[in-house]
């Protein structure tokens, strides 16, 4: 059995980090993957909690939401009305862990992929995208 990869959701509070977990976890459900979830808001180490989650076999993909560490893919949620400003930093040495930012705001540009909850199939499209850049877990 392949090793599962791994994707964390993240933003600030309130955001809507659920529920995208809970749309993205559909999607691939419709796609015939099998999905875990791992709390990480809390978790000092999300990369041995994803590794410790990957040793039964029983998924394809983990979302780890609230998952800050360096080195695990991310896609953030964020909206206009959670100031100050998005999790993302282009100049961090951890900006290319982003795999995208998901967000309300036209005016909203970056380096990383940014899709808007207007866009057109933006949840299928973002499934593809964090199912490529996930980080294989070992």
């Amino acid at each position: 059995m392949p090793a599962p990869r791994l994707v964390a959701i993240v933003g600030r509070p309130g955001s809507g980090k659920t529920t995208l977990a809970d749309a993205l976890a559909a999607e691939y459900a419709r796609r015939g993957l099998r999905v875990g979830r791992l709390d990480c808001s809390a978790d000092p180490d999300p990369l041995a909690t994803a590794r410790r989650a990957a040793l039964d076999g029983r998924h394809d993909l983990l979302l780890a939401e609230g998952a800050m560490a360096p080195g695990i893919p991310r896609i953030e949620v964020w909206l206009r009305r959670s100031p100050p400003a998005p999790l993302y930093d282009p100049a961090s040495p951890d900006a290319e862990d982003w795999i995208a930012v998901l967000t309300d705001d036209y005016e909203f540009d970056a380096p990383c992929r940014v899709f808007r909850f207007q866009d057109t199939m933006w949840l299928q499209f973002l499934a593809s995208v964090a199912w490529d850049r996930a980080r294989v877990v070992r």
